[in-house]
């Protein structure tokens, strides 16, 4: 968490990460994870790790000193739909001759496959069953709500592949990561030490809070307040939803065919 909560500057390098990355901006501000990760690092014991996967979806231990740019946070492909699933392909299916596999930027072995950060995008990838090196491999991906938004993330995917631009967010998108944004220096203002009227001076200016009675019925208190607890909940365990929360899928261009989830 950053001790310049009151700078607007300090937060300016989260305006373009992807959700996952504020996922993690909320998850690492948890004291639980924090405990945890604290047990695992004195004690050494996988066993450990394991009994607080219910605090962080991590498949592996990500020290919450640091910032996804700062170290690869492997999320769970249950847990996120922009992990891709790969798998091989039956042997009939021959691999395509114009395939090449992007750069790896970070790679974990574990038993059930390979855990892997690949291209400048920074798309983790799960390679299940120890996949042979030229083998063709495909997508896999659950019939359920999160279709659209897996859908969506094989195609970016593709797009990494074949160099085609990435799309844009959209506008709501930007506004939510705003909000988010906000959520985390409120979290830190508040881990600080700072009232609600230090978080409404240090937020939105000086010059917009009253003096006075006038603050304990003012707009901003409201809306510091509930920035407050909103962002409390994200770090307690909703960040979940921000792993669920990429664009949907859209087969003609148009409207998405689903909304992403908001809840496990």
């Amino acid at each position: 968490p950053s001790p310049s909560w009151r700078s607007e500057a300090v937060y300016t390098n989260l305006d373009s990460v992807s959700f996952p990355d504020l996922a993690w901006e909320y998850l690492r501000r948890n004291p639980v994870y924090n405990k945890k990760f604290a047990d695992f690092k004195k004690f050494g014991a996988k066993l450990i790790w394991m009994l607080s996967l219910n605090a962080g979806v991590c498949d592996f231990p990500a020290d919450p000193r640091k910032t996804a740019e700062q170290q690869p946070i492997y999320w769970s492909a249950i847990a996120s739909v922009e992990v891709l699933t790969l798998s091989p392909l039956p042997p009939s299916w021959l691999p395509s001759s114009d395939f090449v596999w992007p750069a790896i930027a970070s790679m974990r072995r574990a038993a059930d496959g390979r855990h892997l950060y690949v291209g400048q995008q920074r798309q983790q990838v799960w390679l299940i069953n120890h996949p042979l090196p030229n083998a063709a491999h495909g997508v896999l991906i659950p019939l359920d709500n999160t279709l659209p938004q897996r859908l969506a993330a094989a195609a970016a995917f593709w797009r990494m592949l074949n160099g085609k631009p990435q799309l844009r967010a959209s506008a709501a998108t930007t506004h939510r990561r705003s909000r988010l944004i906000l959520g985390l220096r409120a979290l830190d203002g508040r881990e600080a030490g700072a009232s609600y009227r230090e978080l409404a001076q240090g937020i939105f200016g000086v010059v917009r809070v009253p003096d006075g009675r006038a603050w304990k019925t003012h707009d901003l208190r409201s809306r510091v307040v509930r920035l407050v607890a909103d962002a409390s909940a994200l770090r307690d365990g909703g960040y979940r939803v921000l792993l669920r929360s990429a664009p949907a899928f859209k087969p003609d261009g148009g409207v998405p065919f689903s909304k992403a989830p908001t809840s496990n």
